[in-house]
């Protein structure tokens, strides 16, 4: 398979094609708001459970094995799982962090409604 052309038209993995399928009503209506807010979070989730999952592994073992680095490590995945969690309530929260007479201006001032920004740059 090595070196083998892959086409972009083939579908990303079935465990993602699964987790869409049941989490993400219309999954296919990628227009809607709802629809691309809820792949946002389902994004966040995925990542923030695999996080953790990985903070209790490396734990375990870092302390198993009595092993400094691996069990930083695992304080490392636990952080990223915080920043997880902020990237879920940016996405989930639509135009909180932007004022709305940004979000709804005309191009070249108008700002995505879904920035997690806590500056209005």
């Amino acid at each position: 398979m090595a070196g083998k052309f892959v086409s972009p038209k083939v579908k990303e993995s079935l465990m993602t094609d699964i987790l869409v399928k049941l989490f993400v009503k219309d999954y296919k209506d990628v227009e809607k708001v709802s629809v691309r807010t809820a792949y946002g979070v389902l994004a966040s989730g995925v990542g923030i459970f695999c996080n953790v999952l990985l903070t209790i592994a490396k734990m375990v073992i870092g302390i198993l094995l009595h092993s400094v680095s691996v069990t930083a490590d695992a304080f490392n995945n636990l952080s990223d799982a915080g920043s997880s969690i902020i990237g879920m309530i940016g996405v989930s929260s639509g135009c909180i962090f932007v004022p709305p007479r940004q979000c709804f201006e005309p191009p070249p001032h108008s700002r995505s409604c879904g920035e997690a920004s806590p500056l209005p740059i």
